[in-house]
């Protein structure tokens, strides 16, 4: 089965190999090199930087060693149309780092200050994304590598109506404790050496345990919308920004 075949089907796949050691390495040093308060950023207790939001719109370099040619051909043959960049997120999990249970992205409801009315997450900008995780250092099932389950669907609405029942859950994308188990025992661990990615529909099920050693856990995920949707980037971060003025906690969520 053919990549398209898997991500038709499960809604994800693993090509390993793609980006050689010296490219992986340049992509993560250039990361590592900005300064993590000039962007959107969530810490632990310690100070680490665990998550930084959003670094590629200001560093057209970073874009220019992770956005190659193979790599824009293979989510265009997943997605069905050209990519346009929606957002990214940095994750380094330390020892004993953050636990992210069973969740979908995207799919959350959301009061829009903009529109003044309800919407659907992400599904307020475009009808399709698609993400590439890169993996940036070893990830084993000892250092909490992601864990991936088959997409139910391509609608949100779908999980809306099954699954989110309860505040939390409708406002994050996070399945009720419930559900866990069921995610859990389905699960595939993508584990995995440094320039392997990761590509799948956000509506796939995933969740990571803790880092139980002593070595970072690295990855860079890049979302992409379809470009018939237009590029969505600064609408959706002014409409996350007049959200952050008075529902900090909810945001740091997502």
């Amino acid at each position: 089965m053919n990549y398209i075949d898997q991500y038709n089907k499960n809604g994800f796949f693993i090509l390993k190999k793609f980006y050689s050691k010296n490219l992986s390495h340049k992509i993560l040093n250039k990361i590592n090199s900005l300064d993590a308060d000039k962007y959107e950023n969530s810490k632990e207790k310690n100070g680490h930087a665990f998550r930084i939001t959003n670094i590629s719109k200001k560093n057209k370099d970073l874009v220019d060693l992770y956005l190659t040619k193979k790599l824009r051909k293979v989510l265009q043959d997943c997605i069905g149309d050209k990519i346009v960049y929606f957002k990214d997120k940095y994750v380094s999990k330390q020892k004993d780092g953050r636990v992210f249970v069973p969740h979908i992205d995207g799919a959350f409801k959301v009061y829009n200050y903009r529109l003044k009315k309800q919407m659907n997450g992400w599904f307020t900008y475009a009808s399709k994304f698609i993400h590439v995780q890169i993996l940036l250092s070893p990830n084993t099932l000892k250092n909490g590598c992601l864990h991936i389950c088959k997409k139910e669907s391509d609608d949100p609405k779908y999980y809306q109506k099954k699954y989110f029942k309860d505040k939390r859950s409708k406002t994050t994308s996070e399945f009720p404790k419930k559900f866990h188990k069921k995610f859990y025992n389905s699960a595939t661990a993508v584990t995995g050496k440094i320039g392997d990615i990761l590509v799948f529909n956000p509506l796939c099920p995933h969740f990571s345990h803790t880092n139980n050693t002593k070595s970072k856990r690295n990855t860079f995920l890049v979302t992409f919308n379809g470009k018939k949707d237009g590029d969505k980037y600064y609408l959706s971060d002014y409409d996350k920004k007049l959200s952050l003025k008075t529902r900090k906690k909810f945001i740091d969520d997502q």
